[in-house]
C-alpha cells in the first residue's frame, strides 16, 4: 500500500494531515513516496528523526525493472552460462563427499564425470570455484547428487529482490473477485456478496483492504507498490492481530490501529499477496514487524517463499492488483 491518510474521526484524538516528507515534529512516517501516516495527537506528538525514518521505514524506494516477465528461453539459456561459485558454507561438505567417494584430485573427478570439458574445469569444480550452471549440473548428475545440498535456490539462480518477488507472486492464485481494495464508504454500507472491490482509484482515495470471509489461520499480507517497494502489511502496526477466524477482515484493523483507513498515493500498479497459514512462522523479523513497519529484503522474501511453497496444497495463497491514477 502506498499511503495512509487518516481522516479526523469524532470522539478520538485529533489526527492531522502530514505533508509528503512532512514536518518531523508531526510525522510518524512521511517519505516523499509511499505511505502518508501523519498523526498529531492533541495530548502527545510523535517525533521521529528524518535519518531514522530513512533507515527504519519500510517505504524507502528501490527501482523496479520495467520488465517483470519470466525470462525467455534464450535468456534462460544464456543465464545458465553465467559462472557461479559454490558457497563457502558448502565447500567442506563438498570436499567430504569427494573424499568419501575416493575422488582425491581433479583427474579423478574428470574420470568420474567425462562431461566436464577438460582438466582445468575439473580442477575448478574440485575446489568449488566458479563454473557455469550447466557444468555444475552435469557434475551433480554424473555423481548422482542433489544440487540443493550445495546451492540454495537464491544462490543457484542468482536472484535479486525483484525476481524473488516474481516467483513468490507466481505461487499465488488470482483472487481479484474476492480480495482487494474497498472504498471506505462501501465498507460502511456494504452487504455480503455485493460487488465492491475496486481496481482503479484516484490517488488519496480512502480505502481498506478486505480479506475474504470463511478463512482461518495466520495472515501474512505483502504488497509491492508501483515503485517496486515491498512492504509487510500483516503483521504490522496496521494489523496487530493477524489471526483470522472466519469473519471478513479489513485492514487497517481499526482499532487498535490508530489509522482508520488507507490512502494510496503511489501512481501505477500495486500488487497484493496474501497467505493464510496454519501457524505463524518462527521468524524473529516477523514478530518484530508487529511493533514497527517493515520493508522486506531479499532474505525475508526468500524465507516467505520457502515457507509458502512447502505448505499443503489446500493452503490459501492468493493475490490481487489495483491501479492508482493522478486523477
Amino acid at each position: 500500500m502506498a499511503g495512509i491518510y487518516p481522516p479526523r474521526p469524532t470522539g478520538t484524538p485529533v489526527l492531522k494531515r502530514c505533508s509528503t516528507w512532512g514536518n518531523p515534529k508531526t510525522a510518524l512516517f512521511a517519505p516523499r513516496r509511499g505511505f502518508i501516516c501523519g498523526v498529531d495527537f492533541v495530548e502527545r506528538k510523535v517525533s521521529v528523526r528524518m535519518d531514522e525514518m530513512k533507515e527504519n521505514s519500510q517505504y524507502s524506494i528501490e527501482p523496479k525493472p520495467d520488465n517483470m516477465q519470466t525470462p525467455s528461453s534464450d535468456k534462460a539459456a544464456r543465464a545458465n552460462l553465467v559462472a557461479i561459485e559454490m558457497p563457502a558454507a558448502s565447500r567442506a561438505r563438498w570436499k567430504a563427499m569427494l573424499t568419501a567417494r575416493k575422488i582425491v584430485n581433479a583427474k579423478k573427478l574428470l574420470s568420474r564425470v567425462p562431461e566436464i570439458l577438460g582438466e582445468p574445469t575439473a580442477r575448478r569444480a574440485f575446489n568449488g570455484q566458479r563454473l557455469d550452471r550447466d557444468t555444475w549440473q552435469a557434475i551433480f548428475d554424473g555423481l548422482k547428487l542433489d544440487r540443493a545440498d550445495f546451492f540454495t535456490d537464491v544462490q543457484w539462480f542468482d536472484r535479486n529482490i525483484n525476481t524473488q518477488w516474481q516467483i513468490l507472486w507466481d505461487l499465488a492464485a488470482d483472487a481479484s473477485d474476492r480480495f482487494g481494495l474497498v472504498l471506505n464508504e462501501t465498507v460502511e454500507n456494504s452487504e455480503l456478496g455485493h460487488e465492491k472491490f475496486v481496481k482503479t482509484i484516484v490517488s488519496r482515495t480512502s480505502v481498506s483492504i478486505e480479506i475474504p470471509w470463511g478463512l482461518s489461520g495466520y495472515l501474512i499480507l505483502v504488497e509491492q507498490d508501483a515503485q517496486g517497494n515491498i512492504v509487510l502489511l500483516s503483521p504490522s502496526p496496521l494489523m496487530a492481530k493477524p489471526i483470522l477466524t472466519g469473519a471478513i477482515q479489513r485492514l487497517p484493523q481499526y482499532p487498535p490501529s490508530p489509522f482508520p483507513c488507507l490512502q494510496p498515493i503511489t501512481v501505477g500498479t500495486n500488487n497484493l499477496w496474501a497467505g493464510i497459514f496454519a501457524k505463524s512462522p518462527d521468524w524473529r523479523w516477523l514478530a518484530d514487524a508487529q511493533k514497527k513497519p517493515l520493508r522486506l529484503q531479499l532474505a525475508q522474501l526468500t524465507d516467505l517463499y520457502e515457507y509458502a511453497r512447502k505448505q499443503p496444497s489446500d493452503t490459501q495463497i492468493f493475490r490481487s492488483s489495483y491501479v492508482v491514477t493522478d486523477a
